[in-house]
């Protein structure tokens, strides 16, 4: 129960690192490199790009823990769809449905700007908020709301929420975040 074999940990373990995970797309994410891609927070594609579930092509299912996120990010008639017929689809339509965070001629350059803006926050508020999405994105709405009042209480009585007020209320004096806490 709640244990993924090798091949899908390839995909499915992105989601325990404590820090967002980005991926940059470009040219043909088709298959098992879709499934990995699927793995990250956040997905960055070029507009030329095309995705494909391409298992059903071959007579397969998609298994390297790919389905967990078709499920997260797009319709199931979508994900059914996609998942049966094998179909290549372009960056537009991949968005379209939910499969892409974005497209851009330079996706590289765009998951820059996030990363940059991310780093400018609290790592713990990061890992939190991170961990908290995805343990109970799909969850009863008490356990979200429990988890999210002892991950608040945690921030809160570390150092670095106050290095983040410090930081916006004075950007002159502004301290370095320490390590983030263990998530």
């Amino acid at each position: 129960r709640d244990r993924a074999n090798l091949a899908q940990r390839v995909s499915y373990n992105w989601r325990k690192i404590p820090v967002p995970v980005i991926m940059v797309i470009q040219g043909r994410c088709w298959g098992g490199g879709l499934q990995i891609a699927l793995g990250a927070d956040f997905r960055f594609v070029h507009s030329d790009a095309s995705l494909s579930v391409m298992e059903g092509k071959w007579g397969l299912i998609p298994d390297m823990g790919g389905n967990l996120v078709l499920r997260e990010v797009v319709s199931k008639d979508v994900a059914m769809r996609l998942a049966m017929t094998a179909e290549v689809i372009k960056a537009p339509t991949a968005l379209d449905v939910g499969l892409v965070t974005s497209i851009s001629d330079n996706p590289l350059q765009d998951a820059m700007l996030l990363i940059e803006s991310i780093t400018d926050r609290s790592p713990d508020a990061i890992a939190a908020v991170k961990k908290l999405y995805h343990k109970t994105w799909f969850g009863p709405q008490w356990l979200m709301l429990a988890r999210e009042s002892w991950y608040q209480l945690r921030i809160i009585l570390g150092k670095n929420q106050q290095r983040a007020v410090k930081k916006q209320l004075d950007p002159e004096k502004n301290t370095a975040f320490l390590p983030r806490k263990k998530w």
